[in-house]
């Protein structure tokens, strides 16, 4: 190690923190909740880092004590327990310190640190919710403590007096694995290890798992979510994250799907060449993905639903509005409207372009792993069937995905930008859904006359203005970054 290295200490006092001697962390109050940023001022001669910068913003810390309340209780908080929501969100901002700071002495992000045990406070991390014995939700492990080996390793080759290159030998030695920005933000990005916000080696069990969590938290999410004297309208506001709590999960799951597994290595460093994800894993991450947006999935309780006041206009804060689910029957709460975003975030990820062209890709590789239509005949045999004579609730839900997943598959087969083979096949798959709704009832009529009508007018279907969906952002809110 390199004890005494690194210290952090309070800013001297009469000492300006624009001045080139101190490496200053800011504590920063914005609007809305935005990123946090870690940056660096380099000597232009040799590229070394002079002075490091930091800005935290300070409403993070509201997300996530508003995430935690929404998962175990306002009434935890301030109790100084495992549970209690401002001693996890505390702990979510000491690890983002760590990771600005890092920024701050030359890392980057490595976002599959979270499949290797918190390897790095590079990644962006999930809180590792558990479920105890008694089926209650236990936030004691949500955020790691200290820095991780990928973390150490790094320092190692920028501070440390051994070979760079040796060292990262050993990390290759030791299983230790990086995927960058590049191969992690975009939707249809395909390495398996590569996402941002997820947690756990396996991002299919994990997606289950978290999905058992949202399960518990909107059993019992209710007032307790809410501080004493809180309005209650802002239970629409607190419940955006419970029930869109699997989202990014479920875009990790997603990525073992036309999966490719790759390292950033050179020819004499030991790495070892790229491998696609065997079959039995694509097909297994197919389903739990699927699994996400069934009715049963995207509905919530009569007893909630009664609680969803609606904000009186001129009390919402400035920025609040986008953070809420699309107030289409206002004053009701539109379950429709919340389970169309939640489908749209899950089926959008899974059926990206790029993510079919390289399924499609593969498969001529390698005949043994899912085709193109395999993959979409599975999606539209799940999204079907089991309507009833009369449309309930549950069929209400049912067509709201169908009805998404048609809109994803329109623009497919009209996007001139497409490849050929993924429109081609997107087509059959529309045919499919258009066939199987012919014995599903009003609502199968209905969607039946806008697949005539795409079929009249498909050019229509090109844009993405053509289908909008309204989604609350997830993510700090502004320019992607730090």
């Amino acid at each position: 190690g390199l004890p005494g290295i690194f210290r952090v200490e309070l800013l001297p006092e009469g000492a300006h923190p624009l001045d080139v001697r101190y490496n200053v962390i800011h504590w920063v109050h914005r609007a809305t909740r935005g990123w946090s940023y870690g940056g660096y001022l380099t000597d232009p001669r040799t590229g070394e880092i002079v002075r490091g910068n930091v800005l935290l913003g300070s409403l993070r810390v509201r997300q996530d004590r508003m995430i935690f309340e929404g998962l175990v209780g306002a009434e935890q908080s301030g109790t100084g327990g495992a549970n209690d929501p401002i001693q996890t969100a505390l702990a979510r901002i000491r690890q983002l310190a760590a990771h600005e700071v890092g920024h701050a002495i030359g890392l980057a992000h490595n976002m599959a640190a979270s499949t290797q045990s918190r390897a790095s406070v590079m990644d962006y991390p999930a809180p590792e919710v558990a479920i105890d014995e008694r089926g209650e939700l236990d936030l004691s492990d949500a955020y790691a403590v200290g820095v991780g080996a990928w973390d150490r390793l790094a320092i190692r080759a920028l501070y440390g007096n051994e070979d760079p290159e040796a060292v990262m030998r050993d990390g290759i030695a030791r299983g230790l694995i990086f995927v960058g920005d590049a191969h992690s933000r975009a939707g249809g990005s395909g390495h398996p290890e590569g996402a941002l916000w997820d947690t756990g080696s396996d991002s299919v069990e994990s997606l289950r798992h978290q999905m058992r969590v949202r399960r518990l938290a909107l059993e019992r999410f209710a007032e307790r979510a809410l501080p004493d004297g809180r309005p209650r309208a802002e239970l629409r506001e607190r419940l955006v994250p419970i029930y869109l709590f699997h989202r990014y999960q479920a875009e990790a799951a997603a990525k073992k799907v036309g999966g490719i597994r790759f390292n950033y290595g050179t020819a004499t460093d030991g790495s070892s060449a790229s491998t696609i994800v065997p079959a039995n894993e694509q097909w297994a991450a197919l389903d739990a993905v699927l699994d996400c947006v069934t009715p049963e999935a995207l509905d919530l309780p009569d007893e909630l639903v009664a609680m969803l006041d609606p904000h009186e206009p001129n009390l919402l804060l400035p920025g609040v509005s986008r953070e809420l689910f699309r107030p289409t029957l206002d004053p009701a709460f539109d379950v429709t409207s919340a389970a169309d975003a939640g489908a749209a975030i899950v089926l959008g990820a899974l059926l990206h372009h790029d993510r079919l062209a390289r399924i499609d890709e593969l498969f001529q590789r390698d005949p043994g792993l899912p085709s193109l239509d395999a993959v979409l005949d599975r999606v539209v045999e799940r999204l079907t069937g089991g309507a009833s004579p009369r449309e309930t609730r549950a069929d209400v839900l049912r067509r709201t995905t169908q009805w998404r997943v048609f809109r994803i598959l329109a623009s497919l087969s009209s996007d001139p930008h497409s490849k050929w083979r993924v429109r081609a096949a997107a087509d059959r798959a529309l045919e499919s859904l258009e066939a199987r709704w012919k014995d599903e009832g009003p609502g199968g009529t209905w969607l039946r006359g806008q697949a005539e009508r795409f079929r009249e007018r498909p050019e229509e279907a090109g844009s993405p203005a053509a289908f909008p969906v309204s989604i609350p952002p997830g993510s700090p809110i502004g320019a992607c970054g730090r």
